[in-house]
């Protein structure tokens, strides 16, 4: 296994993981919720247990840009993460494609490559997104895409009659975590049942893939 930190020609920096494996996940962290966090630091695990080749994306913003359109945030780090993405899988040769995305991460994954042609035999992974907006959870609603979505009903983007629909969806798994919060841990807090639900969304990720 060969670990590399590099920095694509957008100055987005990110973390090669190879293992010479014909399958690639690219992952994509939340605010805050970075790789070293309970569910990226398992998923990570698990795709080396996999033997998948890894790319951690390192992207970072400021509370500031959230005060812009939705639009517009998602076109830029749509280009932050495409720059990366693009560049990693130049002349690469990989038969696979997993996108895995926890809360911001996964909107690049819905405004764009769930709706491109070029990766419409890929694997997509949303873990906690944003559905509470109209854009994201529509843009959800009209890929085609093979995806497997996990979240709490605690959590303040679940909207119930949003999660009935995508429930409805062929191309959509879903695994709703009960008195899970964004983080995808119990409330109340409770260590023990939050492991164990961890446990479930790792054997659910290990059966997608």
């Amino acid at each position: 296994m060969n670990v590399g930190k590099k920095e694509s020609q957008k100055n987005v920096n990110y973390t090669y993981i190879e293992n010479g494996s014909k399958t690639i996940c690219f992952m994509l962290s939340g605010t805050g919720y970075t790789y070293d966090k309970p569910l990226l630091y398992y998923a990570t695990m698990l795709m080396i247990e996999k033997q998948f080749d890894i790319v951690q994306i390192h992207y970072s913003y400021g509370k500031e840009l959230f005060d812009n359109e939705l639009q517009y945030v998602a076109e830029l780090i749509e280009a932050d993460v495409d720059s990366v993405v693009t560049e990693v899988l130049k002349g690469a040769n990989y038969e696979q494609i997993v996108f895995l995305g926890k809360s911001l991460g996964t909107i690049p994954l819905i405004s764009k490559y769930i709706h491109d042609e070029s990766y419409s035999k890929c694997k997509t992974i949303l873990l906690t997104p944003l559905l509470k907006f109209d854009l994201f959870s529509d843009g959800v609603m009209n890929s085609s895409n093979e995806m497997l979505i996990v979240i709490g009903n605690e959590d303040s983007h679940y909207i119930a009659e949003k999660i009935v629909k995508l429930q409805e969806r062929a191309n959509i798994d879903m695994l709703e975590i009960a008195n899970a919060n964004h983080s995808l841990e119990v409330e109340p807090t409770n260590t023990f049942r939050s492991l164990k639900e961890m446990s479930e969304v790792m054997e659910v990720i290990r059966t997608f893939i």
